[in-house]
């Protein structure tokens, strides 16, 4: 979706203090006028999961949401998710395809990879099964951003982030293949690459 589309989503406008005003209003609406307290989990072994949960934190605070990050060795921590024996979990993916289907069948389908909020919408499901079918990108596009409206209305996964990457190299470095995706594949077919000096 594009920026101006986003915006037009609850909880994804410009104005800030609307949307902490609007989640205030919808905390009071459930029940919650002051908040509550949560736990969120994050793996020591990688300390952006902890800085992310940290992130969450403060940005929960001004709703009154008090959140303790409990920080869980990565066995016990996918073992909890896998159980749904959490509150909150903050967690990255690396997705090497510049492609809809992995992110997607990794989270938001019923079948996901990786079900950790036991998300299931049968309309989404019959989206995702429509779109992975499609060959012409701008009717496959049509509907994934369909997709993605229906399932960022429901927040079966709170997305507080993307991080792309670009690779840049020395106009001296020959015939280098950079991949579309991740930086995973980088050192491959390197037997190619040479240095014009």
């Amino acid at each position: 979706l594009s920026p101006e589309e986003m915006a037009q989503l609850p909880g994804y406008g410009p104005d800030m203090k609307a949307r902490i005003a609007e989640a205030k209003k919808l905390l009071a609406e459930a029940g919650y006028p002051g908040g509550f307290e949560t736990t969120q989990v994050a793996r020591s072994d990688i300390a952006d999961y902890i800085r992310n949960a940290e992130f969450v934190n403060s940005s929960l605070e001004p709703l009154g949401i008090k959140v303790k990050v409990v920080v869980m060795e990565s066995g016990a921590w996918y073992a909890a998710m896998a159980k749904r024996a959490i509150d909150m979990a903050s967690l990255s993916v690396a997705v090497s395809l510049d492609d809809p289907d992995p992110l997607l069948g990794t989270f938001v389908i019923t079948e996901a990879g990786r079900p950790y909020a036991g998300y299931s919408n049968p309309e989404v499901d019959k989206l995702y099964a429509e779109q992975t079918r499609l060959l012409d990108f701008k009717e496959r596009k049509k509907v994934v951003d369909k997709l993605h409206k229906l399932a960022l209305q429901e927040v079966p996964y709170a997305m507080y982030g993307m991080l792309g990457r670009i690779l840049v190299t020395w106009a001296e470095v020959k015939n280098i293949q950079h991949p579309a995706g991740s930086m995973s594949h980088i050192a491959s077919n390197l037997q190619e690459v040479w240095i014009a000096r």
